[in-house]
């Protein structure tokens, strides 16, 4: 049975060494790319997210190619303070990545620096907090004929809220779904200068899931309606008289108010505005953008889940019936509502009074008709001047 010679002094030397060469050739590019940010005058392009690529890869290679030492590590921790300098401060969710990067790299040093034995209790106990925020998570939002439990709504609250809106579990659908209720959704139809109509949804039905549709989903939800707003006589009889103008008469309302007309909160109208400039910027005219948008109508589209009688009698999931939109307003490309969508307005002491446009906050549904079609009024709707 044979060993392999011991390595000589000199070559285990130049070997230790190593990590520390590229960890400082990483560190001095990362500095180059901070400073080319941070006191350039010219324009910055594609350059400083090469180097700062470059500084982060030499750093990921110094601590990956032997078992960094606590000393390696605590120096690895300058990598992205100083890389975080490297980005634009608009950029505030990579920098704040960037930050508790060096976090990690200060505990990880404090780690390495432990006894085997020590490590294991810490890692375990890490195991154990984190799996306790999802449990408290959980057990704070639970179905809707349970009562949340007061120690975990403390723990999620006062304990667990920073590090679980940073790693994004703070929805309970992230573990279970609870009474899963319909989603929200944002239909939007945008009319250019030469007549030409072009829809917009939020997110795209034909998409395959990604990261975009997952974030254009919270969207809709955030457009706040407001519970208690009151449906007055002069508002139900505009809204009956207005879907008497359609073609086959669009069903007046049904008992239930609260269900057919969903006006925005402040908040939401807010919101909705600036979605609706975005929507404004992104989608110029597909084949002549020197054609301006001349008006977006906005509809907020609540997917209701189908009911057990639907589902035995073989209704798809994406019948449009299922499809209840919610007309939001006619914009103009800045985000304000034109004339012919402005809302009551009452002050104390004056009467002063804008008449809305009648179908404002007002479901317009899609309905089947006796031969068996089906009428969708959003899209009668739409296509109204």
């Amino acid at each position: 049975m044979t060993t392999e010679p011991a390595m000589p002094d000199a070559d285990r030397t130049a070997a230790w060494d190593r990590p520390w060469l590229f960890l400082l050739a990483g560190l001095a590019t990362t500095a180059i790319a901070a400073a080319w940010n941070l006191f350039s005058v010219s324009e910055r392009g594609i350059g400083i997210w090469l180097l700062l690529s470059l500084g982060l890869l030499a750093g990921a290679w110094a601590l990956t190619v032997r078992w960094p030492t606590p000393q390696l590590m605590l120096t690895a921790a300058l990598l992205p303070l100083v890389g975080a300098q490297a980005v634009e401060p608009s950029w505030d969710s990579v920098r704040l990545v960037f930050y508790v990067g060096v976090v990690v790299a200060i505990l990880g040093a404090g780690l390495l620096a432990l006894s085997p034995s020590s490590q294991r209790l810490v890692l375990s106990l890490l195991v154990t907090l984190h799996f306790g925020g999802i449990i408290a998570v959980t057990f704070t939002h639970p179905p809707a004929d349970a009562e949340p439990s007061w120690i975990a709504s403390q723990l999620e609250a006062r304990f667990y809220r920073p590090y679980l809106e940073f790693v994004y579990m703070t929805c309970t659908y992230r573990f279970y779904s609870p009474e899963a209720p319909p989603e929200t959704l944002l239909w939007a139809q945008l009319t250019y200068a030469d007549g030409e109509r072009r829809w917009i949804k939020l997110p795209d039905p034909d998409s395959r899931g990604s990261l975009i549709d997952v974030r254009m989903l919270q969207i809709a939800p955030m457009v706040r309606i407001d519970p208690g707003a009151e449906v007055t006589e002069e508002l139900l009889a505009s809204r009956r008289r207005a879907g008497k103008k359609f073609d086959p008469p669009m069903p007046e309302p049904g008992d239930d108010l609260t269900q057919e007309y969903q006006p925005l909160t402040p908040d939401g109208k807010v919101l909705l505005a600036s979605i609706v400039r975005h929507l404004a910027h992104a989608n110029p005219h597909p084949s002549d953008p020197a054609q301006a948008i001349t008006g977006i109508k906005v509809y907020a589209v609540v997917h209701r889940l189908l009911t057990q009688q639907e589902f035995a009698a073989g209704f798809e999931a994406d019948d449009p019936t299922t499809y209840l939109a919610y007309y939001q307003g006619d914009f103009l490309p800045d985000g304000e509502l034109k004339p012919s969508s402005a809302e009551v307005i009452r002050l104390p002491g004056r009467k002063v009074e804008v008449r809305p446009d009648p179908l404002l906050y007002w479901l317009i549904p899609a309905v089947y008709q006796e031969d068996g079609s089906v009428t969708d009024y959003v899209q009668l709707h739409a296509a109204k001047d």
